[in-house]
């Protein structure tokens, strides 16, 4: 199982924002630890399309999944 959870690491304990669904108190998790200031950074360097380029892109021909 993969989750994501929101934490904040205070006196030594990294607590959750929200309580975890499908972990039992007590079983034993590994965590990998983002910094949210890198998680913003990967947010903005997201490309942003506005509604009509993207609803051009997905009426186009020029590109089909279907296609190798």
């Amino acid at each position: 199982m993969r989750i994501e959870i929101e934490a904040i690491y205070e006196n030594g304990v990294f607590r959750p924002r929200k309580p975890p669904v499908g972990i039992r108190e007590r079983e034993a998790v590994r965590l990998t630890i983002e910094d949210s200031d890198l998680l913003q950074k990967q947010a903005e360097q997201r490309i942003r399309l506005d509604p009509e380029t993207a609803r051009r892109i997905g009426d186009s021909h020029d590109f089909s999944l279907l296609e190798p």
